[in-house]
């Protein structure tokens, strides 16, 4: 929007007043100019079609200057609209008054047609600025909900269907979008492939990387079985990890992810991890966790690899994989951390029969701990049932 075209509100009980500022104006090149005799008049205006500026009196009958601006900043919605107060008071206690409430300028009457003039063009370059930084923001976050929608579309709508085993999952990123992932394919009748994955940040970098984690995975999987070969967890880390450096990503982004094979007929899990922290919980009859050591994949290159590790489930057993954001969550007071000793005891006194009840209880702890139903981090939990 060019300056001449901006929307003037001119605001004082006295039209002879409003006529010499609206003079000025025409003449500065500023033709879109508004009248209100009265606080009420302007704040109905400014709630009908918001103009570019206002030029406000302090002392009118009724809903006074001050009273008008107050209500203009106040508002999350007009806050950012430049006024600037124009009186006849010249005390300090009414200019600290001004500024208190969060006018933009002060103009003393009589006005000087110059200094009107610069102030007005001043103010009107700010609000230019802003109301295209308000559009790319706007359209940054249309931005934004697609691609949460895109993210959570890779999500797996639905779990295999084989028996022996349930899944069950959650997921919710601590803004729109996040770094936090999770998946389960069946690689063929008797073997299903999962993994759950952290990748630093809560922006598009990470969001995006969730997608190449699942394309070089999907890769692996589908190029073993044109080979009818196994699929190695500990292989399919490193080619990630070499895929990773090949792209070149910042140094300070990296991903840990735990990547299993779950072996139906044999009840064997065959796990890798690399720099998954947060190892697995197996409950059900004795809890026990599933740590395995490995590298962060990252843009740097280190000595360590991954290993690859192999436990066998029993009937009724059941696995928890999550994400740091659940024991690192702070509750009300920002000094405690949930932990992990507060989950293995959600765990412990889940009963039998009502192990697939386990996520939501889990969520509904963490909230309350939280006192809120959004979380400082990304967090993703993945269920595994043995049946």
């Amino acid at each position: 929007m060019g300056d001449a075209k901006a929307r003037i509100l001119v605001v004082d009980d006295k039209r002879v007043n409003r006529v010499i500022l609206e003079r000025h104006l025409q003449k500065a090149g500023y033709s879109n100019i508004i009248h209100a005799e009265n606080g009420q008049e302007a704040l109905d205006i400014i709630k009908q079609e918001l103009p570019d500026l206002i030029l406000l009196d302090i002392v009118m009958p009724g809903i006074d200057g001050f009273e008008v601006c107050r209500r203009v900043k106040q508002n999350p919605d007009t806050k950012m609209l430049p006024i600037v107060m124009v009186t006849a008071l010249n005390d300090q206690e009414s200019k600290l008054e001004c500024i208190n409430i969060g006018a933009d300028d002060i103009l003393n009457k009589p006005v000087d047609p110059a200094e009107l003039t610069a102030r007005v063009r001043s103010l009107i370059h700010v609000k230019n600025y802003f109301d295209q930084l308000q559009k790319l923001n706007y359209q940054l976050l249309d931005s934004i909900k697609k691609a949460e929608r895109i993210q959570r579309a890779l999500l797996p709508k639905k779990f295999p269907e084989v028996e022996g085993v349930v899944f069950d999952a959650y997921y919710k990123p601590a803004e729109y979008i996040g770094g936090d992932c999770y998946n389960v394919f069946q690689l063929n009748p008797n073997q299903i492939c999962l993994y759950i994955a952290d990748v630093t940040g809560h922006h598009f970098d990470a969001a995006m990387l969730t997608v190449f984690i699942k394309e070089v995975i999907s890769s692996y999987a589908r190029q073993v079985t044109m080979q009818d070969a196994a699929f190695s967890p500990k292989d399919c880390l490193d080619i990630l990890d070499k895929a990773f450096k090949k792209e070149g990503f910042p140094i300070e982004i990296f991903i840990t992810i735990y990547l299993a094979v779950y072996d139906v007929p044999t009840k064997t899990l065959t796990y890798s991890s690399a720099g998954f922290a947060q190892a697995p919980i197996v409950y059900g009859r004795e809890t026990r966790k599933l740590p395995c050591p490995g590298k962060l994949i990252m843009g740097l290159e280190t000595e360590d690899g991954f290993d690859e590790m192999q436990t066998t489930l029993q009937d009724g057993e059941a696995i928890i994989f999550y994400t740091d954001g659940i024991i690192e969550q702070l509750d009300n007071s920002l000094e405690h951390h949930f932990g992990e000793q507060r989950l293995i005891d959600i765990i412990n006194n889940i009963p039998e029969n009502e192990k697939q009840k386990l996520i939501s209880n889990i969520i509904e702890e963490l909230e309350n701990y939280a006192g809120s139903k959004e979380f400082q981090d990304d967090v993703a939990i993945l269920n595994m049932i043995v049946t």
